[in-house]
């Protein structure tokens, strides 16, 4: 993470006051400095369009109400130049739309966000017949797919509607973000992009491009295993497509709960 405007003797600080928040390293974090302490800081990430996106936004609860979240916000993005701007927040986040919406942003409510233990998942998964049989598919890891075979994947990804974002902006892991491929002609039939955080796995896809249903079996037993170890986190299912919610209902049952919507805002970064 690269920390600006604060000056190194209050890095320490600020790291302090942004623990928690899975932040990733090729973040920009820019900080507000009062009375000698860190009391505000703004996250942000660029995708590889040029769209900015907020990560964190934070100010203590002491200096709030005065102004500094605008002030930073306006001056942050300032430093980007003009182009596209988005938030993505929970719509329990407190203050959160009336600010944004004061910044100039348009909303788009609501995705829900559903949720269950990994472990619960595991003893459902175990207590089934679902992940039986012979094993049709290869499976590999975001991080070990080829270049060309990441560009076949875009392009499947572009023909169903998905977008490919989460190949690029960093919120795809490497090791829980899966790729099912032929073995016979390395054709690709199914991708599962994972977001790890802190103590959550979110489920940000799922794409099926075979219409093979023991593909999307196969891909969760892949993604069970390798997520072996991680029991104690809750796997989120963000449910963009109306196949990751069904899937998500089959394999937990009663067992998934709804944790709250998910709002986007988008707005215009001009020249200030």
């Amino acid at each position: 993470m690269i920390l600006t405007g604060i000056g190194k003797e209050n890095a320490k600080a600020f790291v302090e006051l942004l623990l928690g928040s899975g932040l990733k390293k090729d973040c920009l974090a820019v900080g507000v400095i009062e009375d000698d302490k860190p009391v505000a800081a703004a996250v942000f990430s660029e995708d590889e369009h040029r769209v900015i996106r907020l990560e964190h936004l934070y100010v203590v609860p002491e200096y709030r109400r005065r102004g500094i979240a605008e002030k930073l916000m306006k001056e942050s993005l300032r430093a980007f130049g003009p182009g596209a701007f988005m938030a993505v927040f929970s719509e329990d986040t407190e203050g959160m739309k009336p600010f944004l919406a004061h910044m100039g942003c348009g909303m788009v409510s609501g995705l829900r966000i559903y949720g269950a233990k990994l472990s619960v998942l595991r003893e459902r998964a175990s207590a089934t017949s679902l992940f039986s049989g012979k094993k049709k598919y290869s499976v590999i890891p975001l991080k070990e797919l080829p270049a060309i075979e990441k560009k076949q994947l875009r392009k499947k990804l572009a023909e169903a509607g998905l977008g490919d974002a989460s190949l690029d902006d960093g919120q795809a892991d490497g090791d829980l973000s899966l790729i099912l491929a032929d073995p016979e002609d390395k054709e690709l039939r199914a991708a599962l992009m994972c977001e790890k955080q802190e103590d959550t796995i979110l489920l940000r896809l799922l794409a099926n491009f075979c219409k093979d249903p023991k593909a999307m079996t196969e891909l969760l037993a892949a993604f069970l295993e390798a997520s072996e170890g991680m029991d104690e986190l809750t796997v989120r299912f963000l449910p963009a497509v109306e196949s990751v919610l069904s899937f998500a209902k089959k394999l937990a049952g009663d067992a998934l709960t709804d944790e709250g919507g998910m709002m986007t805002a988008i707005g215009v970064i001009k020249e200030i």
